[in-house]
């Protein structure tokens, strides 16, 4: 039984709207071809719209398939790649929430990895704290920096989370306040540990 209306909508309408209609009836109008012989702005498709007949294959065959590859889909309509992060400004808060996140993981991955390094194949600390002893200097107080400060800065960091679990500081000016006092504290906090 097919219901009688017919339509002229522009393709490009259901490239930028992802309207559903039928696929075959669709493919057959966009080929190629149509897209070489008009112009992009008067490409049109006419389709009768079919009531749905009843289909005696099981459920599961009915089912969108993923056949299809999203990215040949995308260069066939011409859609454009969503920019990423060059298009936009850094910013403090989003800049110190990766800075938390990168110290986070570093920071365990130096714990842990210690750890079982040490389980596997115990080593003498006093080797350790002799072979640092002997180095220059620079080299001590840059790793001294190196360890302490990503340390520090997500300790101080985490206060500020725990202050937010409560319900403060959460408007723009308090997100920004807290993000440079926690960048202050970082760094006043980290030279005080370094003169130990």
């Amino acid at each position: 039984m097919v219901a009688a209306s017919s339509l002229r909508v522009p393709v490009s309408s259901y490239a930028r709207l992802g309207l559903g209609i039928n696929q075959n009836l669709f493919a057959a109008h966009r080929s190629a071809a149509l897209a070489a012989v008009l112009p992009r702005a008067t490409q049109t498709l006419a389709f009768r719209t079919v009531a749905p007949a009843r289909s005696k294959a099981p459920a599961s065959d009915s089912r969108p398939t993923l056949d299809q590859d999203a990215f040949e889909k995308g260069r066939m309509f011409n859609r454009p790649v969503s920019p990423h992060l060059t298009i936009y400004q850094p910013q403090l808060t989003w800049l110190v929430s990766i800075f938390h996140r990168f110290t986070g993981g570093g920071i365990a991955a130096l714990l842990y990895g210690t750890g079982i390094a040490y389980a596997l194949a115990p080593f003498d600390t006093a080797v350790i704290a002799s072979t640092v002893q002997s180095l220059p200097a620079a080299v001590v107080l840059l790793g001294k920096t190196a360890f302490t400060a990503p340390l520090v800065f997500h300790s101080v960091n985490g206060i500020r989370h725990l202050i937010w679990d409560t319900g403060r500081a959460l408007t723009i000016k308090g997100v920004y306040s807290s993000g440079y006092f926690v960048l202050a504290s970082t760094a006043v906090i980290t030279a005080a540990l370094l003169l130990i």
